[in-house]
């Protein structure tokens, strides 16, 4: 058994016989943001991201694991975002922004808002489409598609957002050039696509990319608290709060889903 030392990062090479076993050991990285402060984390490697003029959170730190490290040292978005990448113990300081950086292409999207509809410039186009039904509404009560270009972090390769809630970040947080349709009910989908060529996210095209018909069915939860509010009602508490205790259970799952 041989290690070798890679600026910082150590790297465990386990022969035997003729197979070669390479074991990565974690990073440790600065881990804090807005509602987080003083934490660290262990991953693949760690990121530092300075805020652009769309968000006034300050400084995030975190790190990564099981994605592959972006080959440019840090990113500059068209909002003036930049976002850093290291793979050394703790790297992620305020200093890893005086790296060299590259400056993503900036593209023509489309936004709609209201009846206006006008072309806009960014880094990446937005388009979702969502159906969500709450209580008893016998129509959905929030049918919506959303047309415009790519902001709160959404011009990077990954989406870092520390304010929008988990159910808002699903689709949010996967890769770009796709589109992703995230289902945590059977009155709820939500359809992303975020994508780099010119006008991508028009509405009067299709989605930029189809949709694959589903494969396996699924248990859900997360958000039958929104559908059958009264089915965790109690008295003096709040049914969200009944909810989310018994989706503290990693084993629980919505009744049908």
């Amino acid at each position: 058994m041989s290690s070798f030392v890679n600026f910082g990062k150590i790297i465990c090479i386990v022969s035997i016989g003729f197979t070669i076993f390479p074991v990565h050991i974690a990073v440790k990285c600065f881990h804090d943001n807005p509602y987080l402060k003083n934490s660290t984390c262990e991953g693949d490697f760690c990121v530092a991201i300075r805020p652009g003029v769309f968000n006034s959170q300050g400084m995030s730190r975190t790190c990564l694991a099981g994605v592959k490290k972006p080959y440019f040292s840090c990113s500059l978005h068209y909002d003036d975002e930049m976002e850093c990448y290291c793979d050394t113990d703790f790297c992620n300081t305020p200093r890893l922004f005086l790296s060299n950086y590259t400056i993503l292409p900036i593209i023509e999207c489309k936004e709609v808002h209201l009846r206006d509809y006008v072309a806009a410039s960014c880094n990446n186009c937005i388009r979702t489409q969502s159906y969500l039904k709450f209580g008893d509404a016998v129509e959905p009560t929030e049918v919506f598609e959303d047309i415009q270009c790519a902001r709160n972090g959404e011009s990077s390769i990954f989406v870092f957002d520390p304010i929008s809630s988990p159910k808002q970040m699903i689709a949010r947080n996967f890769f770009s050039d796709a589109c992703y349709n995230v289902s945590m009910h059977s009155e709820h989908f939500y359809v992303s696509c975020r994508c780099k060529q010119a006008n991508c996210n028009s509405p009067e095209f299709p989605l930029p990319y189809p949709l694959s018909p589903p494969t396996v069915t699924c248990f859900t939860a997360g958000f039958d608290d929104d559908v059958n509010r009264k089915n965790y009602e109690k008295e003096n508490v709040d049914s969200t709060v009944v909810y989310q205790k018994l989706m503290s259970n990693d084993s629980f799952s919505d009744e049908g889903g």
